[in-house]
């Protein structure tokens, strides 16, 4: 779900929009599939027919597992995520940009883990993603990823599949 808010406008060519981000994720990491959400707030700046948005969000990785007694545990370990995002502008301020339906677009994000329960990341663990393909318009995309620790020490690669605002 997305919540639109022009902050400045000069004209339907010129606007700043304030927006919350709501989203549902999973992904792949070594091996194990991870569901998440993420919560957080987008800048998207429109010049022209081009739109730059700057993003922040909290995302919690969830992991299942269990303990030594054979208990069920859920484990999350929670990034913060700053993007970047590159795409057309909407026609109007108060409209949704108008993007492929289906194609790469330009996308760049880097999260930093900023809590860590059990052994799945390691301290100082950071997510870099630098590309996503859009399935339908900006609320279904995949994006390929690498996880890594201590400035690109034990790279891992990863996919994600995002669900954002489609309401």
């Amino acid at each position: 779900m997305q919540t639109l808010r022009s902050l400045w406008s000069i004209s339907s060519l010129h606007s700043l929009l304030l927006n919350t981000i709501v989203r549902v994720d999973a992904q792949n990491y070594k091996n194990y599939f991870s569901p998440s959400f993420s919560l957080g707030l987008s800048i998207r700046l429109s010049v022209g027919k081009k739109q730059h948005a700057f993003s922040a969000t909290w995302e919690p990785f969830f992991f299942f597992a269990t303990d030594a007694q054979g208990h069920a545990q859920t484990l999350h370990n929670d990034f913060i995520v700053f993007s970047y995002i590159y795409g057309n502008a909407p026609r109007h301020a108060d409209e949704k940009p108008v993007n492929l339906a289906f194609g790469w677009r330009p996308a760049f994000s880097l999260g930093y883990l900023v809590n860590r329960e059990g052994a799945y990341f390691e301290k100082r663990s950071f997510r870099l993603s630098a590309a996503r393909l859009n399935i339908y318009h900006d609320n279904i995309y995949l994006e390929p990823c690498m996880y890594f620790h201590d400035f690109f020490r034990g790279v891992t690669p990863g996919i994600r599949i995002s669900l954002e605002g489609i309401l």
